[in-house]
């Protein structure tokens, strides 16, 4: 039910009073958030909501809070409870009551039961408004509060009033104290999370110990905050960093501005020293005119007309190449003729050599007869193939020869070929002279391209080339005109070798020209910067006038901010550590109580299987360990060892626990034990009504189950049932109000019994006296068993035979009489009551079986014995028969 205020101003009081002291911006910023806690638990992490709120929240705010609790937070907190118990409640128009409705809350147990949606809930929540000034449940479904209280029918909401009794017995109004009040609501939703704890990881585990103590807002607000604030703060310092730069980059001009003659003096000198090393004595400027420029050609324009100019051409002829030439032509043509001489004159051998190869040839396919007659070859006079064979040997010098023939023809070619390539330039030549027309170029150029002949050449050796009017030059003359190539061929060579070294020069006064470009930009760029830098520099504070203001603003946010970022780093981890360590402390020594609360709620299980010893975890890290009587100390993991009934008997026994250890005087059940299993209810329902724990506690309960409220009121002990109350609320009938009851009758039998033997209704009065019966017998047979003198001998009548209520009463009669070392103050008061019920007249057991039927013409009930049985009865009531541990 708690809030997620609440938990925060336990934060604050645990911020203020530790130690070390918390750092002051850390309790500055707390406060803060404390100041405007509901705007800041409604914002979101989502897109930084909270820290962006918070932002604002703490520019404004932060540098005026001062690091000090709170005022009315400082305030000593009341001793003791301000009252003792509730006494009256005045509800609606409020959530499901469309008009005022009272209840007489005076009594010490207040039941109410009704069907789901009957308003039950409605009734709970009033009481929670009254108690804590607020509704969890409105907060968990995030809606606004005045609206979730508001009747949809009356469409109005009335505060409920809650009234007490203080000590001195007097009514007063019940004032909202969450931090007080808070540890009184026991929720079934509650007890169902913590049951589900087994299934969460070990680290979300505190979360749902958390959730047992209703901390689930405060949670939720805690997990809200953003990791860091930066991107909601001035943190980063843009426009100081931009302004920065431009800063650097005004200085750089500054730098240009002022060295702006020492860099070109530096850039001159460098100039000079490198025309030094073109050539001593000379300057710069004298090297930029030696090698010119278009507008004043130089040395390099000199060059370049020099080499554009066609180069001489190498003809690569000698009169002695030439002339060898001719004599090896006209050595391989004589050798040529000599050898087609030689073969002429063996011809007719030729012939022979021709069908000799034939014939061998033939041999691989006819190996058995002649190849001109087909004669068998063992009838022939002389082999033809051997013939043939022995032929070509003594041909073979002709085979050499013919041989020689075929080489010597290809060398003849290669020299023609030579002589010819040597004629062509002797002509081209002649042509670059313009002497194509000459007897000589004439004859060389009617030459073919590949002259065919063995001696195409040889007009140039006869008697009558290069006589006047012959069309063809001796060799002489062509021999000639070959010195003439080797004169022209030296002053090319002798020109192509000066070339070369025209043309190096040109390639330095080209890269000397390529350097005074790159030097004459260089000098410029030195000018050119010199100048920007100055224009820059004049337009520097009107250029940059917003950013300077901007980058100053930016530097006032940055101081302004950087308090906000601190204090929030610092602050957000203490919250967090607050957050795990609260289930802790709330929880804290409450182990052996829950314990025996427990044990009491498990009071059927056997011995070994109680506890011995709980440890409750104090941070998020540990666990819930239990150690069993049977177990010889050994401690275990709860929710490994525990079924999921037992699980919540043990959130039930903390809660418990917790209202007892702070004395609450109230305990308010929202249909919290329901959420409990039907194994362990008995023993819950005992502990809490029957049992002294919360005997002076007032306790509130909702329910939907009359059954389970009957079992509630026959649980109390006689002596407290009257310090009780019974409302039934059910479905309204059209004005969608609750229709309550408030004249509903006890559900205890045996004060039905007596209510009813006061009307005269001795019939009903029987009915419930028979019920009264077999609770008490099974109550004092329960009662045996935790004594260890349960087992008891009884007749069974059938196997499908009810129990016998007369032959039960009669076993535990036996065992009580024939178990003399079995001592207790209520063993001989309860021999003595069931000896009386047991003796009576058939006539009374008559009453307690046929009283519960329907009989036609029965005979009228004896009212003086229907009032001795329940008087019998009533005695056994009144008997303190409770297991206890």
């Amino acid at each position: 039910m708690a809030t997620a205020k609440q938990d925060y101003r336990r934060f604050l009081h645990w911020l203020y009073e530790m130690q070390p002291v918390a750092p002051e911006n850390v309790r500055r910023f707390a406060s803060l958030v404390f100041a405007d806690f509901d705007r800041v638990a409604q914002t979101a992490p989502q897109r930084n909501a909270r820290a962006t709120y918070l932002a604002v929240l703490a520019r404004r705010n932060l540098a005026t809070t001062v690091p000090q609790l709170p005022a009315a937070e400082a305030e000593v907190p009341q001793s003791g409870w301000p009252w003792q118990r509730l006494h009256g409640l005045s509800v609606g128009p409020f959530r499901g009551f469309a008009r005022e409705e009272t209840f007489d809350l005076r009594r010490r147990v207040v039941l109410i039961y009704g069907p789901n949606g009957a308003g039950k809930s409605s009734l709970c929540e009033a009481i929670e408004r009254s108690l804590l000034g607020s509704i969890e449940e409105a907060g968990l479904k995030r809606l606004d509060e005045p609206g979730y209280l508001r009747n949809i029918h009356a469409q109005a909401f009335v505060e409920p009033r809650l009234t007490a009794t203080d000590h001195e017995r007097r009514e007063i109004q019940v004032r909202a104290n969450p931090d007080l009040f808070r540890f009184c609501f026991i929720e079934k939703n509650r007890i169902d999370s913590f049951s589900r704890i087994a299934q969460r990881p070990l680290g979300e585990r505190a979360e749902l110990i958390a959730t047992l103590f209703g901390m689930d807002k405060f949670n939720d607000f805690c997990n809200r905050f953003n990791e860091r604030i930066d991107d909601a703060l001035v943190t980063v310092s843009h426009k100081q960093r931009e302004l920065r730069l431009k800063r650097e980059a005004l200085a750089r001009d500054m730098v240009n501005r002022d060295s702006e003659a020492a860099r070109l003096a530096e850039h001159d000198a460098t100039d000079e020293a490198y025309a030094q090393d073109f050539s001593v004595g000379i300057t710069f400027a004298r090297l930029r005119e030696i090698i010119g420029t278009p507008e004043a050609p130089g040395r390099l324009a000199e060059l370049d007309e020099l080499l554009n100019a066609n180069p001489a051409t190498v003809i690569g002829l000698s009169a002695e190449s030439v002339e060898r030439a001719f004599e090896l032509a006209s050595t391989r043509a004589l050798a040529l003729r000599n050898s087609t001489e030689e073969l002429g004159r063996q011809a007719s051998m030729v012939s022979f050599r021709t069908l000799y190869g034939a014939v061998a040839e033939l041999e691989e396919g006819r190996l058995h007869s002649c190849p001109a007659c087909d004669t068998p070859l063992d009838q022939v006079l002389r082999n033809p193939f051997d013939k043939a064979r022995q032929g070509l040997r003594d041909l073979r010098e002709l085979a050499d020869l013919q041989y020689r023939q075929t080489r010597q023809r290809e060398e003849l070619s290669d020299a023609s070929a030579a002589l010819r390539e040597n004629l062509a330039r002797l002509r081209s030549f002649l042509v670059s002279r313009g002497e194509g027309d000459s007897v000589v170029g004439t004859f060389l150029a009617q030459l073919p391209a590949r002259p065919e002949g063995d001696a195409w050449w040889t007009g140039v050796l006869s008697r009558d080339a290069g006589q006047d009017n012959s069309p063809t030059p001796s060799l002489a003359q062509l021999l000639a005109l070959t010195t003439e190539v080797e004169s022209a061929d030296a002053k090319a060579r002798a020109q192509l070798e000066q070339r070369q070294e025209l043309g190096r020069e040109r390639a330095d006064l080209l890269e000397r020209r390529r350097h005074i470009d790159r030097r004459d930009l260089a000098r410029q760029r030195i000018v050119d910067e010199a100048a920007t830098a100055r224009i820059n520099i004049a337009a520097f504070d009107v250029a940059n006038e917003r950013l300077i203001s901007e980058a100053d603003q930016e530097r006032q946010d940055m101081d302004r901010d950087a308090p906000i970022r601190a204090a929030y780093d610092a602050f957000l981890p203490m919250l967090r550590r607050f957050k795990n360590e609260l289930p802790g402390l709330l929880i804290a020594g409450l182990g052996d109580l829950a314990r025996d609360l427990y044990n009491e709620f498990n009071r059927a299980d056997s011995e070994a299987d109680k506890l011995a010893s709980l440890y409750l975890p104090v941070t998020g890290e540990q666990r819930i360990e239990l150690a069993f009587r049977g177990g010889l100390g050994q401690r275990w993991d709860a929710l490994h060892v525990l079924s999921e009934g037992h699980i919540r008997c043990l959130g039930l026994a903390v809660l418990l626990a917790k209202a007892i250890s702070i004395e609450s005087p109230l305990l308010i059940f929202d249909d919290a034990v329901n959420a409990i299993d039907d194994d362990h209810r008995h023993g819950i329902k005992e502990t809490i009504f029957a049992g002294d724990r919360l005997a002076q506690t007032q306790i509130l309960m909702t329910c939907h189950s009359p059954e389970f409220i009957k079992d509630v009121k026959n649980s109390i002990p006689r002596d407290r049932r009257g310090d009780s109350q019974e409302y039934a609320i059910t479905h309204h009938e059209g004005d969608h109000h609750p229709r309550v009851h408030r004249d509903v009758a006890s559900s205890a039998y045996l004060d039905k019994a007596r209510a009813d033997f006061q009307r005269y209704q001795l019939r009903d009065a029987l009915g419930h006296a028979r019920r009264a019966l077999e609770m008490l017998s099974n109550k004092a047979w329960k009662w045996l068993v935790f004594h260890n003198h349960g087992e008891l001998r009884l007749a069974l009548h059938g196997p499908s035979a009810p129990l016998n209520a007369r032959d039960l009463c009669d076993a535990i009669r036996l065992k009580l009489r024939d178990t003399p070392a079995f001592e207790h103050p209520s063993k001989a008061a309860l021999l003595d009551a069931l000896n009386e019920i047991l003796n009576a007249s058939n006539l009374t057991w008559t009453y307690l079986n046929k009283g519960t039927h329907e009989e036609e013409n029965r005979q009228e009930f004896d009212r003086v014995e229907v009032e001795l049985v329940i008087t019998r009865l009533e005695r056994i009531d009144a008997l303190q028969l409770r297991a206890r541990n």
